[in-house]
């Protein structure tokens, strides 16, 4: 079992903490995610998507990269792709880096995302280099989450979110995550 980094396109600032976190991963690109690539050193073992969102000297750049191509029509995001290619190659953590900014639908997809993967066995969370945030297990009340080091999304009136939903758990980078 590996531990696998999800190169998405949202934002990503290259912190200690990110480096930390993603060393000793498998990459996959999904789409446009490529572009963290360099920057952060990595070399992924595989690009899904539907190069849709990926320039020309992208492409050209990486073209020695296993690539899965798919059409612009379908029923699954490029992330989504990306996650079941590295279930199928063993993920047994799997960092969703690039999930926030952008578009705020791909975003809402990262959050269901995360829960998807965890509801299969697998541990997950996703980031920016300055944003994290980490399923919660149905399980897991917002009123209890919020005693732990994590501290549940509240909403504005500052009360903690209902205990029937599944929700995320969002911290500021200096914050401990769950092990």
């Amino acid at each position: 079992m590996s531990k696998f980094v999800i190169l998405m396109s949202g934002a990503v600032t290259p912190t200690l903490r990110l480096k930390n976190q993603i060393a000793g991963a498998r990459v996959i690109a999904a789409d446009s995610g490529m572009k963290h690539a360099e920057s952060l050193g990595l070399e992924p073992e595989l690009w899904v998507g539907d190069f849709d969102s990926t320039s020309t000297a992208l492409r050209d750049q990486w073209s020695h990269i296993e690539q899965q191509r798919f059409p612009v029509a379908k029923d699954k995001t490029d992330g989504e792709l990306a996650v079941e290619a590295a279930i199928e190659r063993g993920a047994s953590e799997i960092i969703l880096l690039g999930a926030f900014g952008g578009q705020f639908d791909h975003v809402l997809a990262h959050a269901a995302l995360l829960h998807v993967i965890t509801a299969r066995g697998i541990k997950s969370f996703a980031t920016s280099g300055t944003e994290e945030a980490w399923p919660l297990a149905r399980r897991t009340s917002a009123r209890s989450a919020a005693r732990s080091p994590l501290k549940a999304v509240r909403r504005r009136s500052g009360s903690p979110l209902p205990n029937s939903a599944d929700s995320l758990s969002a911290n500021e980078p200096n914050t401990r995550g769950p092990s």
